[in-house]
């Protein structure tokens, strides 16, 4: 296999640009050789490589449309962008000529060279299932750091056209019970990831440990494959790192199981309030901490202020 061919293409999809996007981007920038912003007239100067998504082809996805329904608490609007992204994802790799590629959510903090992780050599896809998904309708499987081969792409979105034309009454199974039980969220590109890789032993799950790492599926949340793996950081309310620099001197992080071994980690999702330690991950854990204590602080006077108004 030569170089071009063994790289994997690193694929980045965002409208607008917020504070954390070109953190994100250029992490990924600095371990992988080709980094594709998908995006918009907003964050054309953020990577080195930029592709306008407006101009990819959208037949497919309009043909999507045409079945879909919102089962969801979500705005149609919102719960239509989820689905999108795949498309476009699908689309460019036609245009490009890709055979595969690894999608990384703006909100993710990259510290890998996705191209040198074995398992990806022969893995038709990688999503992030956590344990328990089967109970309770969960059914949600994330691709914050997804790897596609374009035929896995192509089986995954037929599988969503299907779905939605030939077998809502699975999909209402999970939105009724979201009803019954008064929850919010329903169906999403989620259910559909989940529905569609649970049962197919090709896809390679990031929740685990494999190639003696792992991917953090949310910087803030204890779990990551399985509940309290990791030791947590209680104060700063996220799961505890520890940096220790590699043969070209770039700090590499590990999280540090309930026995004491680290495991080292490719990704990390910083989702939600998190998307602040974006930037503090290049300077240290303490900056990081720090990051999510003034976000937690913020949440807080922010919950406090609507109380004060609607009492006013």
């Amino acid at each position: 296999m030569d170089t071009e061919t063994k790289n994997i293409p690193v694929v980045i999809f965002h409208a607008g640009c917020p504070e954390h996007l070109p953190y994100s981007v250029h992490s990924a920038e600095k371990y992988n050789k080709r980094v594709i912003l998908l995006g918009d007239d907003a964050n054309r100067t953020v990577a080195k490589e930029w592709f306008d998504s407006a101009k990819l082809n959208l037949d497919r996805y309009n043909e999507f449309l045409k079945v879909f329904v919102n089962y969801s608490t979500y705005t149609d609007f919102f719960a239509e962008i989820c689905f999108k992204r795949y498309f476009l994802y699908y689309e460019l790799m036609r245009q490009l000529d890709f055979d595969r590629i690894m999608v990384a959510e703006s909100d993710l903090y990259n510290c890998a060279d996705y191209s040198s992780i074995p398992s990806l050599e022969s893995a038709y896809a990688m999503v992030s299932t956590v344990s328990g998904q089967d109970k309770d309708y969960g059914w949600s499987s994330c691709c914050h750091c997804s790897y596609w081969t374009k035929a896995a792409l192509d089986d995954f979105l037929t599988f969503c056209e299907e779905t939605f034309r030939d077998n809502r009454e699975l999909l209402l199974e999970k939105w009724n019970y979201q009803k019954e039980h008064n929850l919010a969220g329903g169906v999403c590109d989620m259910t559909l990831v989940y529905l569609w890789s649970k049962d197919n032993a090709r896809v390679l799950n990031s929740a685990k440990v494999f190639d003696g790492g792992t991917i953090d599926q949310n910087l803030c949340d204890r779990m990551n494959f399985t509940e309290n793996e990791y030791k947590y950081n209680s104060v700063a309310g996220i799961k505890k790192y520890v940096f220790k620099k590699d043969e070209r001197g770039n700090k590499q992080p590990y999280l540090v199981r309930t026995d004491g071994t680290m495991i080292r980690v490719f990704a990390i999702h910083c989702s939600g309030r998190a998307k602040s330690a974006i930037k503090a991950f290049d300077k240290s854990y303490a900056a990081v901490c720090m990051s999510q204590m003034k976000s937690q602080i913020k949440i807080k006077l922010g919950a406090l202020k609507g109380k004060l108004l609607s009492r006013a």
